[in-house]
């Protein structure tokens, strides 16, 4: 390219050779000589030995043995620095490091949070010492976990904090399969609340830590069905068992202290008790008391007493 005053420049890459040339004065010449940099952008440059750099000048004259000048050295220590892991839990065919999992759906198994198509790269670190997982918006029931067997990282989860940790100098291969071994779970039957968020980042040997990735958990929760209890909590079970005499009143079909419990729901509609085995026809029966909105009707051919109501419902 053109300098300033009729002086060129011309980088050669195949042979790190940069020429100043045409007929300028020596002023000139001195100035461009003075705008001359090294660069290096190598992201882990070689400091095993420094660089020599010469720079030899031609006069007009053109006399091999006198146009050339002396040769004139720069000496240039190259010093590296450490540069940070670069983490992307979504693989390279996702344009943001971050990552949604698919929807984890209550009861399910746990869930993998990190793609399998995730990377882990340090350009100039093989081994890493710790990464962390922090669940940011975490419920009760939430956890996180890892299996690092057959790898020297080890993992330990804070169920107060909802952090889980890996930790332990080894090598980014073994942490990346650590990572993609990371799972979320939930224990709550009444799952609720938003999507679950959770931070990552990891620090290579030196403790420079990575980018922090994001990592979404959209959640589904799962109606859970009525829980009945004819003997009453104290009594193991939920069967109960009870004794009719002959021409006596009738006898209650459960404890006093039975129960009807469900973990997402406030409201029942309907309860159905039903003779399973009637031996004498038309003169077995089942009543209830009608009481809060409840109200109970009997079907004489199936031995049935229908219970309804859309207020709460108690045996």
């Amino acid at each position: 390219m053109l300098f300033r005053s009729g002086v060129s420049t011309s980088f050669n890459p195949d042979t790190y050779e940069l020429t100043l040339f045409g007929r300028e004065n020596i002023s000139v010449y001195q100035a461009v000589l003075r705008t001359v940099t090294y660069q290096n952008l190598d992201e882990n440059p070689s400091s095993l030995e420094d660089r020599i750099i010469t720079v030899q000048c031609t006069d007009e004259a053109g006399d091999a043995q006198t146009s050339d000048s002396n040769v004139a050295t720069t000496t240039v220590a190259v010093i590296p620095q450490n540069d940070p892991p670069v983490l992307d839990v979504s693989g390279p065919n996702d344009a943001s490091p971050d990552y949604t999992t698919p929807i984890f759906e209550e009861d399910a198994d746990p869930l993998p949070i990190v793609d399998v198509d995730a990377t882990l790269t340090d350009p100039d670190s093989t081994t890493m010492s710790t990464c962390t997982f922090d669940l940011t918006n975490g419920q009760p029931g939430d956890v996180l976990a890892a299996s690092t067997q057959g790898t020297s990282v080890v993992d330990q989860y804070n169920s107060v904090s909802q952090t889980l940790t890996l930790s332990g100098i080894s090598s980014i291969e073994e942490y990346l399969e650590a990572l993609k071994s990371v799972t979320f779970f939930s224990a709550e039957e009444n799952l609720s609340g938003p999507a679950r968020v959770v931070t990552v980042d990891c620090q290579d040997d030196a403790g420079l830590p990575s980018n922090t990735a994001t990592i979404t958990i959209p959640v589904q929760p799962v109606n859970d069905p009525p829980v009945v209890d004819l003997d009453g909590p104290s009594e193991e079970g939920i069967d109960y068992e009870t004794v009719f005499t002959e021409n006596g009143a009738g006898v209650p079909i459960a404890s006093p202290t039975s129960t009807i419990d469900d973990v997402d729901s406030a409201q029942l509609t309907v309860c159905v008790i039903t003779i399973e085995n009637p031996l004498l026809g038309t003169n077995e029966t089942l009543s209830a008391v009608d009481q809060g909105g409840i109200t109970s009707s009997y079907n004489a051919d199936r031995k049935s007493t229908r219970l309804n109501s859309s207020h709460n419902t108690y045996l």
